[in-house]
């Protein structure tokens, strides 16, 4: 059970969910990504195939179309997982100086917190 200090600022105190916990979403949210995209990739494999007709340039401009809206969904969850992973080393690197009173650094955005009177 976590006690007063943690939250507080005292021995133990963190400013969010453990680093490792994040870099393993991060790494989770990459390998979603790439499954993806292996999905689109042979998806992509379908306009090659020896087919000609009316139906098949349709089918060939609707797989065009799904396949940029794939590739759309890559890049965001790519990006999740690029900010995830950034969000992560910010808390492995800020774990010693977040919520400690008095401290003006890089990670309070300036601000000193001073306590009441």
């Amino acid at each position: 059970m976590a006690g007063a200090g943690d939250f507080l600022g005292g021995p133990g105190a963190r400013a969010g969910p453990p680093p490792d916990a994040v870099a393993a979403l991060a790494q989770r949210l990459a390998g979603i990504a790439a499954d993806i995209e292996g999905l689109r990739l042979q998806l992509g494999q379908l306009v090659s195939v020896d087919w000609k007709s009316p139906a098949a340039a349709a089918f060939r401009d609707a797989l065009t179309e799904r396949n940029m809206a794939i590739l759309a969904v890559v890049r965001a969850i790519e990006n999740a997982a690029d900010e995830t992973r950034s969000y992560g080393l910010f808390l492995s690197t800020s774990a010693q100086s977040c919520l400690r009173p008095g401290l003006d650094g890089p990670h309070t955005g300036g601000i000193v917190w001073v306590p009441p009177r």
